[in-house]
């Protein structure tokens, strides 16, 4: 399967490895322009927790939205001038931030697959990776549509 997914979340699914097998596209040898993950509205701190998932949409979002853009723009054009000096691709990419888009190609065996869908569609995991199992289960659910449903249900 290959992915694209920004680096916050490919970090989250990496730590799924049993049975599992992670390839991840390295900027080292990439020269292409990076492009970032920008959400549909930054969300509250959930009520009664800090630890896991989130609350509603932010009541500053456009606000979050406006400084984020900045922020990445910023950063992209250090990251430019750093490699036009001459900086190494495997030095320069450590000003880039986690939302940064990777390509992922992970293979594995079907109840391992299944294993990190049950973990990411729960709702109390972050957003985007439950926006991940949902995708997970689309490619995934008419390939062994009965294997599939005997593994996660439904």
């Amino acid at each position: 399967m290959r992915i694209t997914i920004p680096i916050f979340l490919a970090r989250q699914l990496g730590k799924h490895q049993v049975g599992m097998s992670w390839n991840e596209v390295s900027r080292r040898y990439v020269a292409d322009k990076p492009t970032f993950f920008v959400p549909d509205n930054w969300r509250t701190v959930p009520d009664g927790s800090i630890k896991q998932g989130s609350g509603n949409s932010h009541p500053y979002t456009y606000e979050w939205e406006a400084s984020y853009g900045k922020h990445l723009r910023r950063t992209l054009a250090l990251y430019n001038d750093m490699l036009e000096d001459g900086v190494a691709p495997e030095m320069a990419r450590m000003v880039l931030p986690q939302s940064m888009m990777t390509q992922v190609v992970w293979t594995g065996s079907l109840m391992a697959f299944a294993h990190v869908y049950k973990l990411r569609i729960d709702g109390h995991a972050q957003v985007e990776a439950q926006d991940f199992a949902k995708e997970l289960d689309k490619v995934i659910r008419p390939l062994f549509p009965c294997s599939w449903s005997a593994l996660v249900g439904g």
